[in-house]
């Protein structure tokens, strides 16, 4: 990627100034809501307000509804930018810290999907593996060992540990809500087949 593509990403919107660590706040708060970024039924303008609410809460004030939507469209654009000046020179990565990410994000929303992979249970797999990969990056964010240097955490990265914190809880909640209405739904079509054989 060019410098100028990196200078352009980093450019201030509406005097908000985009750098390094609220960028990665922003993917992880995306990510956190990204099977109901998706979901047509839900207004992509009011997940972009929790986005900014959560934002705010760690400390980063300024932001708005509007210049986060404006920045994952060019984070997109940089995506593909990226993607197709690596297929021209063949080379096999970028020195952009979040192709990887928007590279499986972009293979999820291409994949075709079948009838019958709509359904409930489809949905809690893709969901499963939602959480999974929230977890992971949880997990991965937080040292393994830890030094002296390490025992003095900056008040910003507390803030960020809050967060991620939060997305865990949130994500586990959702999938136990997941969860129960798809045992619900298996409980009626097993309520359903056993009228249907009693009248047979």
């Amino acid at each position: 990627m060019s410098n100028t593509s990196m200078n352009k990403s980093n450019e201030g919107d509406d005097g908000w100034q985009w750098n390094a660590n609220n960028t990665k706040l922003l993917v992880d708060l995306y990510e956190e809501r990204y099977l109901r970024f998706q979901d047509p039924r839900v207004r992509k303008r009011s997940l972009w307000l929790e986005i900014v609410e959560d934002m705010e809460q760690a400390g980063y004030k300024g932001i708005s509804a509007d210049i986060c939507d404006r920045k994952w469209r060019n984070m997109r654009k940089t995506y593909r930018t990226s993607k197709e000046a690596m297929l021209k020179s063949g080379r096999k990565s970028v020195a952009w810290p979040y192709y990887d990410f928007f590279e499986k994000m972009h293979q999820t929303e291409g994949r075709p999907q079948s009838s019958s992979e709509k359904n409930s249970d489809s949905d809690e797999t893709t969901f499963n593996i939602a959480v999974a990969d929230i977890l992971a990056a949880t997990s991965e964010s937080i040292p393994s060992t830890t030094t002296a240097d390490d025992l003095t955490v900056t008040q910003e990265q507390q803030r960020q540990l809050l967060i991620l914190e939060r997305s865990r809880i949130a994500a586990v909640k959702e999938l136990s809500r997941r969860i129960d209405e798809s045992n619900a739904i298996q409980r009626d079509r097993n309520d359903l087949l056993r009228e249907f054989l009693t009248k047979i």
